[in-house]
């Protein structure tokens, strides 16, 4: 009676441990389903925020452009006054003030500002 008793009590402990390696095996299973979702997850994030980082960029490269564009105008435009400045009058009977598009030069160059702040920030 004593042997089979033992084997009884073998029998239980592979039972127990038939149990316990069914559950090592689906905890390593859903660890292993979480961690591909989260793989997946991650990898979405991160491709929409290359997109959205790429996007941003090129706007912005858009509006810097522009603004280099506006800045070469106003220049352009500021040395032909000047040119036509230097041929009309001398230099002591020059206006005390600047002409009106070194206004909007500095406001070119305001927003040039700005949005180079806007970029960094």
């Amino acid at each position: 009676q004593r042997g089979g008793l033992e084997e009884g009590k073998l029998d239980q402990v592979f039972v127990q441990m038939e149990r316990i390696q069914r559950q090592v095996e689906d905890q390593h299973s859903s660890t292993e389903n979480t961690l591909s979702s989260q793989h997946a997850a991650l990898h979405y994030n991160l491709s929409s925020f290359k997109v959205e980082v790429d996007t941003k960029l090129k706007q912005q490269q858009k509006l810097l452009q522009v603004s280099l564009q506006a800045i070469n105008t106003t220049l352009a435009q500021l040395k032909q006054n000047q040119d036509q400045f230097s041929d009309q009058k001398p230099i002591n009977q020059l206006p005390p003030h600047p002409p009106s598009d070194t206004a909007a030069l500095w406001g070119a160059i305001m927003r040039l500002d700005n949005t180079v702040v806007n970029n960094t920030v």
